[in-house]
């Protein structure tokens, strides 16, 4: 799920997370969808962003990442679940985006940082990012000649944002 209006930019996937011919995907409610063309129009701008394991709900303590790992039956995870059972990844970093040597990176305050979707591969998760709000674009946005699906659209995306708990 994605929305686009002046001054603001959204995402939020959420599904199981995979790498098919040379791309990164999300399988969820909405089909498979690339994390590359979510990302692409925040690129070079600040942003916040979270990415995370999701388990099913209830947690299964017994199961690698409480349940979010298929890689179980094969022994080994990217993640290290093999290691470590009870992992679940949690990421969350605010700066500017762009992709480094085919890699998505945020330089933030403390240097540059990688987003790690090579453990995300074989997980269900999320991945949500919002650009940093430009308040004057969205001030001057006129809200009454919006769509109704637009604004339900914002509505739901900054709902999932908000409500997401790391």
């Amino acid at each position: 799920m994605q929305i686009s209006l002046p001054g603001i930019y959204c995402f939020f996937l959420e599904g199981l997370f995979f790498s098919e011919n040379g791309s990164f995907l999300c399988q969820g409610d909405e089909g498979s969808l690339t994390v590359c063309d979510s990302l692409l129009p925040l690129s070079g701008k600040e942003a916040d962003l979270f990415l995370c394991h999701k388990p099913p709900s209830p947690v299964q303590p017994d199961r690698w990442g409480g349940g979010s790992c298929y890689w179980e039956l094969s022994g080994k995870c990217p993640a290290g679940h093999h290691n470590i059972s009870s992992l679940i990844l949690r990421v969350k970093e605010k700066g500017v985006l762009f992709e480094k040597n085919k890699q998505w990176v945020v330089r933030t305050e403390r240097g540059v940082v990688e987003l790690p979707f090579g453990m995300m591969e074989g997980h269900t998760g999320i991945f949500a990012g919002c650009s940093s709000l430009d308040l004057e674009s969205v001030q001057s946005v006129d809200y009454s000649s919006m769509e109704v699906s637009q604004v339900e659209i914002l509505s739901k995306v900054l709902d999932k944002i908000k409500n997401f708990k790391m």
